[in-house]
């Protein structure tokens, strides 16, 4: 008969009603999938083609498949398709052929789906096998799609109806197989196995030893694309029932520690049947903490970050001690400026000429930056800088050259030592580098070379995009800048025939273009989506995706003559022709979103190229890491036809009412603070800034202040993350612009909203 044990091990392993999106603090998403959720059990969610299938025990067809043995409805397997808004569908009935009298499973599918991996009770030409104890297990099973229809189910080899064989998730490669057991040898309950293909046969099963496996019960494993392992257990020492973890490959057949999911997914219920996509950024679990539908729900979740680093806001700064002093004599130098700049809070900058937006990147949020007014007689200044941060830290000193390095995340020094040369028989070279139309870039990377030599020197520009050099005099340099969401700029300078000393200055300027300015928007001129991103072996788009084509969406608008083309790509796993018929869906579903945001078909063609146009070396059978993989997975924009000099000329403004006109701050959300400004006057908003973090909205605060606008307010409009900094609300489009010119004179960047 069939397990009792068994099943009550399914119920507490299988078994949060949102119904809108919930956005917690850590800023990840979660929705619960109300179109698919029953007041039955739901779970185990897998990928595949344009949606997701699931477990569920709900009716299939309206009529029940119970198992009399144990009076409940037996598992089926389902599929929910996703529309055009992302949306799943209502769920049917996923395959007749896997069907059976008793009870399927968890399953996967390889990487072109042709063949799936499932688990089931163990019933061998439909006849039901039992164990020796008499209950009947679970096993793995196998079948290939052939003609539209699974076909030939066979069970894998390592199978032993004495045990439960179960869970099974493939590599991307499709040469392991992890899979969850209780045969013996274990460590205790549920063990986490693998089995290898070797010779196109799978080898015994190997444990995945003691640093995952525990005395009680690990299951529902996921093995990613990058080798990140996510399982659920339920050992000592998690929030309640079944957890989620992840480990991190180290070597061979070992792991880190496991690490477990933060408190947006483990609750004190049960939380596992995790599954992510290849960015690890969006994915589907099941849980049955309260507020869902039924016993077991599917979540889905989105976050801006890899759900396998922290969602946490920065670490608390821990204090540094700078020393500084002469590199020649070692004696200390009092009265050194230090200055440390965040790289990982630089924005984008994404205007025009006319404060139009028209950049795709994916800025973050306004730069961070703090000066110390001198090191003390000693050469020493503390500092606290967060350990979850990359930082560039510039010193400066009157008679000295001025140093920059860079300080990594997770650096445990707590000293930090700078020596400086003297600026003798030098000559300063610098200047601004500009974003776009004179806005001030910083964040950008300044290289300056000796065109003799070909030795070169580096700068990082500092919050109002200036470079500082001193360079050997009569010599002939070539300098240029560049920025990841930026066309770089060079220019020559020359030294020759100049007073030889540091007060001798020659100043030199660079103006870089973004991605998809005017400037670049030429007939054949191609530029990428960067956050255009889908689930695996699916070419529906996700949320995080719409938000750039919105923004392509409106510089269309902006320049209703120009023509484009959009071209998805591929990596190379996979077979060519299936690579590329994906590749084609993804470009079709982009025109297709651009249509219902009001975009001419006519002014589009979809080209899905798959493998064809490789980045890198990683074709077939080249051995490539998840990230040179990534790099060919892509959407470019190619502008088939230019708009007219007519609409560059003369702009008109996008066609959201709330939207003015664009600055530094945060893609995608340009139009949030729309209704969220009513405790303040006039039609207009001008914004200087958009923070994730509320302390680094009031440093913005503070910077305003010290340049003398004082009454700036931080606004965050309800569930969303972003704290915007309002510098003030005037009555007409005439005083804000005029407002956002005095912010340009003193280095601030600024957008508008109409209120």
């Amino acid at each position: 008969m069939f397990s009792k044990k068994y099943l009550i091990l399914i119920i507490i392993i299988l078994s949060i009603q949102f119904f809108a999106i919930s956005q917690n603090k850590s800023g990840v998403e979660l929705m619960n999938e109300s179109t698919i959720n029953t007041d039955q059990l739901e779970f185990s969610p897998t990928f595949y083609e344009d949606g997701i299938i699931f477990i569920s025990n709900k009716p299939v067809k309206d009529k029940e498949l119970v198992d009399k043995r144990i009076d409940k409805n037996v598992m089926s397997i389902f599929i929910a398709r996703r529309g055009l808004d992302g949306v799943l569908k209502p769920s049917e009935p996923f395959s007749f052929e896997l069907t059976s009298k008793l009870h399927e499973g968890p399953l996967c599918f390889d990487k072109t789906a042709d063949n799936v991996y499932f688990t089931r009770n163990n019933i061998i030409k439909g006849r039901v096998e039992n164990a020796k104890d008499g209950y009947i297990k679970l096993g793995i099973f196998t079948s290939e799609k052939v003609g539209g229809k699974w076909s030939d189910i066979r069970e894998l080899p390592f199978n032993n109806h004495d045990y439960d064989f179960c869970h099974p998730s493939i590599s991307i490669d499709g040469e392991k197989i992890y899979f969850a057991s209780n045969r013996p040898g274990g460590y205790g309950g549920m063990d986490l196995y693998y089995s290898q293909k070797i010779n196109g046969k799978w080898s015994e099963p190997v444990n995945l030893g003691p640093t995952i496996n525990t005395d009680q019960n690990e299951a529902f494993p996921f093995i990613h694309a990058d080798g990140t392992l996510f399982f659920a257990s339920n050992k000592p020492g998690g929030k309640g029932g079944f957890d989620l973890y992840f480990a991190k490959p180290k070597s061979d057949d070992l792991w880190q520690d496991p690490i477990a999911m933060s408190g947006d997914f483990n609750s004190s219920t049960d939380d596992f049947g995790l599954i992510v996509d290849l960015d690890l950024k969006n994915g589907y679990f099941t849980s049955d903490k309260p507020g869902g539908k039924g016993a077991d729900d599917i979540y889905s979740f989105h976050t801006d970050g890899k759900i396998t680093e922290p969602q946490e806001n920065s670490q608390p700064g821990e204090e540094i001690m700078f020393f500084t002093a002469d590199k020649v004599t070692g004696s200390e130098l009092e009265g050194a400026d230090i200055t440390v700049m965040s790289t990982d809070d630089l924005s984008t900058v994404v205007t025009d000429e006319n404060g139009n937006v028209i950049s795709l990147g994916n800025g973050k949020m306004t730069p961070v930056e703090a000066t110390v007014e001198g090191t003390d007689k000693e050469g020493k200044r503390k500092m606290k800088l967060s350990k979850d941060k990359n930082y560039v830290v510039t010193v400066k000193k009157p008679g000295y050259k001025t140093k920059q390095f860079v300080v990594k995340k997770n650096d445990q020094r707590k000293e930090m030592m700078t020596l400086l040369d003297k600026a003798d028989d030098c000559i300063t070279v610098t200047g601004v580098v500009f974003g776009g139309k004179k806005s001030p870039l910083p964040g950008a990377t300044v290289v300056i070379k000796d065109n003799a030599s070909g030795e070169s020197q580096s700068f990082t520009t500092d919050l109002k995009g200036n470079y500082n050099f001193c360079m050997p005099c009569n010599k002939d340099y070539t300098i240029s800048a560049s920025n990841p969401n930026y066309s770089s700029a060079s220019t020559t300078i020359s030294t020759k025939d100049k007073p030889c000393n540091p007060s001798t200055i020659v100043s030199s300027d660079l103006n870089l273009t973004i991605l998809g300015a005017p400037d670049q928007l030429t007939e054949g001129s191609t530029f990428e989506l960067k956050n255009i991103y889908y689930n695996f072996n699916d070419a529906t788009l996700r949320p995080d995706g719409r938000k750039d084509l919105d923004m392509l969406a409106s510089l269309m608008k902006k320049y209703p003559t120009m023509e484009i083309e959009l071209g998805s790509h591929t990596d190379s796993r996979g077979s060519t022709e299936y690579n590329k018929n994906l590749s084609q869906q993804r470009a079709d579903n982009v025109v297709s979103y651009l249509i219902s945001k009001g975009i001419d078909k006519k002014r589009m063609t979809s080209m899905g190229y798959g493998e064809s146009k490789l980045r890198n070396h990683c074709s077939d059978g080249v051995k490539c890491s998840e990230y040179e993989h990534q790099l060919n997975r892509r959407t470019e924009v190619k502008i088939t036809k230019a708009p007219s000099d007519e609409d560059i000329e003369l702009p008109a403004f996008l066609s959201e009412k709330n939207l003015i006109g664009g600055g530094m701050g945060s893609t995608g959300a340009i139009a949030t603070l729309y209704n969220t400004l009513d405790n303040l006057t006039g039609d207009f908003a001008v914004i200087s800034g958009s923070f994730e973090i509320e302390s680094n909205a009031k440093k913005q605060i503070e910077i305003l202040s010290k340049n003398g606008f004082e009454g700036a307010t931080i606004v965050k409009p309800e569930n969303f993350k972003f704290h915007r900094v309002v510098v003030e609300r005037v009555p007409t489009i005439k005083d804000a612009r005029a407002l956002v010119v005095k912010l340009k004179n003193k280095g601030l960047a600024s957008f508008l909203l109409r209120a």
